[in-house]
C-alpha cells in the first residue's frame, strides 16, 4: 500500500500500530542501532548454524556479513507453504514462504526461540520424508 493506506488493516486504520510507533522508535533509540544489529545477527547466525547442522539446504549467503537477519531454507512452493502454515499453527513460529521458508528473528526473540524454530522445522521436514 502507498501513502496512508499502509497503516490500514483489512480496510480499517490500525490505530494501535500507529500509536505504538513513537514508543517503538524510542525503544530502538535507547537500545541503539548497533546493539539491535548485533543481536539480530547473533540470532540469525544461530538459525543458520542450526539449520545447516540439521542438513537443510539454505539459499542464504554463507558469509555472515551478508546474511544480516534473514535465513532461508530451500523449499519448493507447496513445501514452503506447508512448512509456513504448520510452523505457525503447530509451533507458534512465524516465518514467510517467500523464496523458500524464511526465518527473520528480531530483537524480541531469544536464542531459545530460534532453537525451537529450528527443531520445529526439522520435525516438519522429517514428517515429509
Amino acid at each position: 500500500a502507498i501513502g496512508a493506506r499502509k497503516f490500514e488493516t483489512l480496510g480499517q486504520r490500525n490505530d494501535a500500530s500507529t500509536a505504538g510507533l513513537a514508543a517503538a522508535i524510542d525503544f530502538h533509540e535507547r537500545i541503539g542501532p548497533a546493539v539491535v544489529e548485533a543481536r539480530i545477527r547473533e540470532l540469525a547466525d544461530r538459525a543458520f548454524t542450526g539449520l545447516t547442522a540439521a542438513g537443510f539446504e539454505l539459499t542464504t549467503a554463507r558469509p555472515p556479513e551478508l546474511r544480516v537477519g534473514v535465513v532461508v531454507a530451500k523449499a519448493e512452493g507447496p513445501v514452503a507453504q506447508e512448512w509456513h502454515e504448520r510452523l505457525y499453527r503447530d509451533h507458534g513460529v512465524i516465518g514467510s514462504n517467500t523464496g523458500g521458508l524464511r526465518l527473520s528473528p528480531n530483537i524480541c526473540n531469544t536464542l531459545a526461540d530460534v532453537d525451537r524454530a529450528v527443531a520445529a522445522l526439522t520435525a516438519l521436514r522429517s514428517r515429509r520424508s
